[in-house]
């Protein structure tokens, strides 16, 4: 009658081969972001899928994320191939951008002349660019 039946196909490799992936983020003085990467884009979007993971990480908008990928002098990465190199790298892309988050929030607390001085770290929300205080009630400073 009015059945139908979908037949899905997949492919896998066994044992599972976990690539090596690194990233380094960079946030600038100008609020800009700053990805690198010795991994290479062959046309399955990494630079995109790289900006979106620090964007999103980082509460920034895509726009002020760049990647900069393909130079031996950055950190090291993996084989681009075999559909390894997004999960690897967005893994590392995100792991560095809350690295350098933590650290920025840190200077946020520690500089005599900021607003969240007396505050605690895990209250201070990152939005749309900005270090906020709790529930958005007070200043806010640019990331």
């Amino acid at each position: 009658g009015h059945q139908l039946i979908g037949w899905g196909m997949a492919a896998g490799t066994y044992p599972v081969r976990r690539a090596h992936g690194e990233a380094v983020v960079k946030i600038l003085a100008d609020g800009s972001v700053v990805v690198e990467s010795s991994s290479i884009d062959m046309g399955q979007g990494t630079y995109t899928i790289l900006a979106q993971t620090a964007a999103e990480t980082l509460g920034v908008p895509v726009e002020h994320v760049s990647v900069k990928l393909g130079d031996s002098h950055f950190a090291r990465a993996g084989v681009t191939g075999g559909s390894r190199l997004a999960g690897v790298m967005t893994g590392a892309v995100y792991k560095a951008a809350g690295q350098a988050l933590d650290e920025l929030i840190g200077l946020a607390l520690s500089d005599p002349r900021s607003p969240f001085q007396k505050l605690q770290a895990n209250t201070l929300q990152v939005r749309d660019g900005r270090i906020a205080s709790p529930r958005g009630e007070g200043p806010e400073l640019s990331v």
